[in-house]
């Protein structure tokens, strides 16, 4: 039993690239100009194709989201229903992180039956792994909230299933395959049951120590500014920051844009932009820089200052955890500046200001961002994940007697305190 993956961009080969050909059998592309090519070993082939040749396989989704309507509706046409979505997965699964699949099989030490919890990308890989090494599986699954393609996942792998009456069975040992830690809390108490979701985060050779040198290192500073890049920043506003020594962060498209003032701190989270603007980014005059722990390539040729961050800004989870420790992980929910919020608690800052976080993004526009170009966005940002991820931040730090003001020049975000950025430089503020 093999997978195939729907797409060759981004998403696509990076799972390639972590599945590799003992796991994908082929890979559809839409593009005729890849079809009859080869990937890492692997064809590329039509949907026709897949047709006529492996038809039994379940598909992996792996285009942004606003693609994946459109592909799976396009397989329910061709009957086609066995298929999931790149988006279940876990961050080091999805970016490609240093934790490979095969790691997985440690949660299973014990000679216990095995039985998944959830029917998705995640279980289906973690079936097919688990099944490589001759460990007999069972799915266990709400049936009365089983989605048309679970149901024919369920049917094309002759999935072995356990009523969830039965989840006593002292014998077992249940693994979770996706966040909802409510539910999984009360559904497993009392039982043997691991995570796999998280299960990663909880290895010591998935966390970047390295990082710890950073926990309260600007204690002593009163504050610090994050700088988005929507569109109501202005230049005047970088050069008071510039003039005033102001510790500040930035994020993403900054590095592309001519200024004189250059932020303390770099964070990048979106791996496609990391893959595509990467020697922009090195050469970017900025000593600390937060970038994703993906693409392998660029980390083997490593310079000082960059240091690999891994990264969660998975949309669907049901419980959001701000980060406290940035070793393990960064959560960037819905936004980037949702990351460096994180950092900038870890690294001591009490009171953080943003700046240029106008949350108004708009698809398809050529006016998202300060100093952007022409062309428009055509990636279909939520801002209710936005504002998801800055609830989080603000419900963390009023419990943890830090301040997050929003010094942006209008914009609609309103979940933080809004202040007057210029008023913050009269009366020695």
């Amino acid at each position: 039993m093999k997978l195939v993956i729907w797409g060759l961009g981004f998403r696509g080969k990076t799972l390639v690239n972590y599945l590799g050909n003992q796991y994908v059998a082929a890979i559809i592309e839409s593009d005729l100009g890849k079809i009859g090519q080869k990937y890492k070993g692997i064809n590329i082939i039509s949907l026709d194709s897949y047709m006529k040749e492996y038809p039994t396989l379940p598909i992996i989704i792996t285009p942004e989201y606003q693609f994946q309507k459109e592909i799976s509706h396009k397989l329910v046409e061709c009957h086609i229903y066995h298929f999931t979505f790149s988006s279940e997965l876990p961050p080091n699964i999805r970016y490609n992180g240093k934790f490979d699949i095969d790691s997985y099989l440690d949660m299973t030490e014990e000679k216990l039956n095995i039985c998944l919890y959830g029917i998705n990308a995640f279980s289906v890989v973690l079936y097919i792994m688990l099944s490589r090494h001759g460990k007999k599986v069972k799915f266990i699954f709400e049936k009365d909230d089983v989605k048309q393609n679970q149901a024919a996942i369920v049917e094309l792998l002759q999935l072995q299933t356990v009523n969830s009456e039965l989840l006593d069975i002292n014998e077992s040992l249940y693994i979770t395959t996706h966040e909802n830690k409510t539910d999984l809390n009360r559904m497993f108490a009392g039982k043997r049951w691991v995570d796999a979701f998280r299960y990663a985060d909880t290895r010591e050779e998935y966390r970047n120590l390295e990082l710890k040198k950073f926990h309260n290192c600007y204690a002593d500073k009163q504050r610090c500014f994050i700088v988005a890049t929507g569109p109501s920043l202005i230049k005047t506003d970088l050069d008071i920051l510039s003039e005033k020594q102001e510790f500040c962060f930035s994020v993403n498209s900054m590095c592309k844009i001519e200024t004189q003032w250059k932020p303390d701190v770099f964070v990048v989270s979106d791996g496609k932009f990391f893959f595509e603007n990467q020697e922009v980014i090195r050469r970017y005059p900025c000593p600390i820089k937060f970038l994703p722990d993906d693409n392998i390539e660029f980390w083997k040729q490593r310079k000082d200052g960059e240091y690999q961050m891994h990264r969660d800004s998975i949309d669907a989870y049901d419980v959001l955890e701000f980060s406290e420790d940035i070793t393990q992980i960064v959560n960037t929910q819905g936004t980037v500046t949702v990351g460096c919020i994180q950092i900038a608690v870890y690294m001591g800052f009490k009171k953080i200001y943003l700046l240029g976080t106008d949350c108004n993004y708009v698809f398809g526009s050529s006016s998202n961002h300060f100093g952007g170009d022409d062309k428009p966005d055509m990636i279909d940002h939520s801002i209710a994940s936005m504002l998801k991820g800055y609830q989080m931040c603000k419900n963390y730090a009023d419990t943890h007697g830090i301040k997050i003001y929003n010094a942006t020049r209008g914009g609609m975000l309103e979940i933080f305190e809004r202040v007057d950025f210029d008023s913050l430089f009269e009366g020695g503020e």
